[in-house]
């Protein structure tokens, strides 16, 4: 039975339509994308290709290793740069030679399957990759489950500082509210303490006015006794010079009256 193409052209076709298909067409990126780009498309398609998306969808967990096979290629630069020559070199191949014509050809009879080396191998790679790509799964969602719980620790760890904030804040709060009524009370004290001084400063002050009140009476009353007494000493003192003199009148008297009776004249 002839067939439209050979063996070699199909494994031909086959490998470049698996090893040659653009990374930076699984990431959306274009050519000339920065290292920043590449990890921030990856970690776009890390939060689209969740846990709980992969656990639902088998579909979504070979397309997100497939993703990460990409980023794999375009992280290192060196897979990068072999990666972008196989990209050039599929560019720049004749169309002939990668659009060739089918040749008719004669069936061979086939091995069976297990027989062949290559089918083999390509069987123990499939297993290969398909364990890593389980056990990269696994890990990726021990690293989803890690994840949320850190989130989960950080969520708490965010609301126990939000508390304590709180707290502070109210006790702060508090504290200022004491300290506005201990300022408070100490200026009623200061306000009291100043009128007691001004009523105490007052009353000396009405006291010593009294006293000295006082004092001038005192003196005004000493001085008019003594003016009394002064002028009841010179009355005295008048009325025994006006008796002293009364009393030599009456002598004088008396004696030109003896003058005259005995010697008839009053100049004796």
């Amino acid at each position: 039975m002839a067939e439209l193409v050979t063996r070699q052209t199909l494994r031909q076709r086959e490998y470049w339509q698996t090893i040659m298909k653009s990374a930076y067409l699984v990431l959306g990126l274009p050519g000339n994308a920065s290292r920043e780009d590449i990890e921030d498309a990856f970690t776009t398609a890390k939060a689209y290709y969740s846990a709980s998306k992969l656990a639902q969808d088998p579909k979504a967990l070979d397309k997100f290793l497939e993703v990460k096979e990409a980023y794999h290629v375009l992280r290192d630069d060196e897979s990068r740069a072999a990666h972008d020559r196989k990209l050039i070199a599929m560019q720049s191949e004749p169309r002939a030679s990668r659009s060739a014509r089918p040749v008719l050809v004669q069936q061979e009879p086939e091995a069976p399957w297990f027989t062949r080396p290559l089918t083999i191998l390509a069987t123990v790679v499939v297993l290969l990759l398909t364990a890593g790509f389980y056990f990269n799964a696994k890990n990726e969602t021990a690293r989803a489950e890690r994840a949320a719980k850190e989130l989960q620790l950080k969520q708490l760890a965010a609301e126990a500082t939000e508390k304590e904030e709180r707290r502070l804040a109210w006790e702060e709060t508090e504290r200022r509210q004491l300290a506005l009524q201990a300022e408070q009370k100490a200026e009623r004290q200061e306000e009291r303490l100043r009128r007691e001084s001004a009523q105490s400063l007052a009353n000396v002050r009405a006291a010593e006015a009294q006293r000295s009140y006082q004092e001038t009476q005192k003196q005004y009353a000493e001085q008019r006794e003594a003016r009394q007494k002064e002028y009841e000493a010179r009355a005295r003192q008048q009325d025994a010079v006006r008796q002293a003199q009364q009393r030599l009148a009456s002598d004088k008297a008396r004696i030109r009256e003896l003058c005259y009776q005995n010697y008839r004249r009053y100049d004796c």
